[in-house]
């Protein structure tokens, strides 16, 4: 079988997707040794992928891309072509051979429009909604997307495939005392430290742990500090910070390095991810494949990824997770517990599982000769 994955669009990919694009690529050629791929992209660096071809497709207007692409298609003969986001080239009639598989991570936009602009609105709007209709198979990253996919845009359950992402193995609890010294160092951090790894987007839901956080400052005399990664300080932030009084106890890290965050995992105490909306969410996997136990959202995908490993909280309800925030904080052997059931969970989502439930797809969709 010969496998197209387009991964253009990588270089326009937000952080999560990135993830999952490489890390699905670095499994898919580790494990798959009897298909053939080509890969389509646009100047993005690939490298140590075992049977993979690389194509590059430079044409810049949007229309050009989706129509273009088609045409390498007939010439590679590809038996099955994979978009790793939202869009896929559009059929011609030609192409009966050729099927087509897409990747929809999330429905952000179409859950809350607000939480991007209008122009990126239409952008996905058009480009998901077509790939969801002229797809042979829809891969969702969560049951909560499919679910999303089937409600949005009326897909049948049968044309939507989950496979979970994974987790990579750089996550692991550590026990180089001087590395972690060093990352102490590198990054002055304090001895005792909540984690929060995210971003500025609305839908992260930072301000709302911001006052969760002073709330629990204010009902305890606790000297724990909240080291944001992700985020680069700002005057709105700082105003914010100061007006709860907090300012001096938040710690930012914008440019950690992707290999110290492992270590930065390591150090907290516990990491908060109290997100409104994830297709996913890997910040809290990898915490928990750290060793280090969670506070998390029990809105959309992320109760899927945590289970029972970790405390679910309401992320609308400041008082919960400051009351979520103060009972890991002061309870040890509720930290223990969690770190334990966070390891064994983790190991349920690996990017090998994730690449083998990909090539099923592609053989499934493959053998339907009614799609």
């Amino acid at each position: 079988m010969i496998i197209g994955i387009d991964a253009r669009p990588l270089t326009q990919l937000r952080n999560g997707m990135r993830n999952y694009s490489v890390s699905l690529l670095d499994a898919l050629a580790k494990i798959d040794k009897k298909n053939k791929y080509i890969l389509y992209v646009n100047d993005y660096p690939v490298s140590n992928l075992n049977n993979f071809g690389v194509r590059v497709v430079k044409v810049k207007p949007f229309l050009s891309k989706i129509f273009f692409l088609t045409h390498y298609l007939s010439v590679d003969k590809v038996d099955v072509l994979h978009s790793l986001a939202f869009a896929l080239p559009i059929p011609l009639p030609t192409m009966k051979k050729c099927k087509f598989v897409v990747t929809i991570p999330d429905l952000g936009f179409e859950i809350c429009p607000s939480w991007v602009s209008a122009k990126e609105y239409s952008y996905w709007t058009i480009t998901t909604r077509l790939a969801a209709f002229s797809a042979n198979r829809i891969i969702a990253i969560s049951d909560n997307t499919k679910k999303d996919i089937m409600h949005f845009y009326k897909i049948p359950e049968n044309k939507i495939s989950v496979t979970h992402c994974g987790v990579s193995e750089i996550f692991k609890p550590v026990n180089n005392l001087e590395a972690l010294e060093q990352c102490m160092k590198k990054y002055d951090l304090p001895p005792d430290f909540i984690l929060y790894v995210a971003s500025l987007h609305p839908r992260k839901n930072l301000v709302t742990l911001l006052r969760a956080f002073s709330r629990f400052k204010k009902d305890c005399n606790i000297k724990q500090k909240l080291v944001i990664e992700g985020v680069e300080p700002s005057t709105n932030l700082a105003v914010i910070t100061e007006k709860l009084n907090i300012k001096n106890d938040v710690i930012y890290i914008k440019n950690c390095l992707h290999e110290d965050l492992p270590l930065l995992y390591n150090l907290a105490q516990f990491s908060v991810y109290p997100s409104l909306y994830e297709g996913f969410g890997l910040p809290p996997l990898e915490s928990m494949a750290c060793g280090t136990p969670v506070i998390a959202s029990n809105s959309s995908s992320i109760p899927e990824v945590v289970g029972d490993a970790g405390i679910l909280v309401d992320p609308c309800n400041e008082g919960e997770l400051a009351h979520a925030i103060y009972n890991l904080s002061t309870d040890g052997n509720l930290r223990s517990k969690l770190s334990r059931s966070g390891l064994q969970r983790s190991k349920l989502f690996t990017w090998e599982r994730t690449a083998k439930e990909t090539i099923a797809v592609y053989n499934e969709v493959l053998d339907d000769k009614k799609s």
